[in-house]
């Protein structure tokens, strides 16, 4: 596995095959070369979540315990390592208090998509309008200013999600080094 990892800025991120390509083929040398690498950097059909060394041991330690973790009942110690990471992160990124465990409501992901969008008030999510004009990408100048009606407004800008190919389309690709110029002014 470690080889994999080291050696995934090499890999072809999607190969191109014939069905039942599988079929006379025995070994790792002859199946590697022939698997979509998610966790390639020039992979950009999806979002994939597990293509850092941290994001990839967690996954190996999750699945080797085989834990669901839906509630506390069902993993205390899922559950709560989970808290403690949350807070780690909370401390991290220099949050209120409020974002902490021992906080109003901080501290846990939201168990199902439900329950996270049951408590997304309306009023603090900005969805930022994209146009044909900049590829889709979102555009600096409107991120700038939603970030400042933000602050105006008493609101605490914490989280941008920028794209970079999307997968319906690869034309939407977000100015990054500007996005990022911006996040770290707040």
């Amino acid at each position: 596995m470690h080889d994999i990892t080291e050696n995934c800025f090499s890999l072809v991120p999607s190969p191109v095959l014939a069905v039942l390509f599988l079929y006379p083929l025995t070994s790792k040398e002859k199946i590697l070369p022939r698997i979509t690498h998610w966790q390639s950097p020039n992979y950009f059909a999806y979002f994939p979540s597990n293509s850092s060394i941290v994001g990839f041991l967690g996954e190996m330690l999750s699945a080797g315990f085989n834990i669901v973790g839906f509630s506390w009942i069902t993993s205390p110690a899922a559950i709560e390592l989970e808290i403690i990471v949350l807070d780690w992160l909370a401390k991290a990124l220099k949050l209120p208090h409020d974002f902490h465990s021992t906080g109003q409501g901080g501290g846990v992901i939201q168990g199902t998509a439900s329950e996270a969008i049951g408590g997304l008030n309306p009023e603090r999510y900005r969805s930022l309008k994209t146009d044909a004009s900049t590829n889709y990408a979102l555009s600096p100048e409107v991120f700038s200013e939603a970030v400042s009606i933000d602050i105006a407004t008493g609101l605490i800008p914490f989280f941008l999600c920028a794209t970079v190919g999307t997968t319906s389309s690869s034309t939407a690709i977000d100015p990054l080094p500007e996005m990022r110029r911006i996040a770290k002014q707040v």
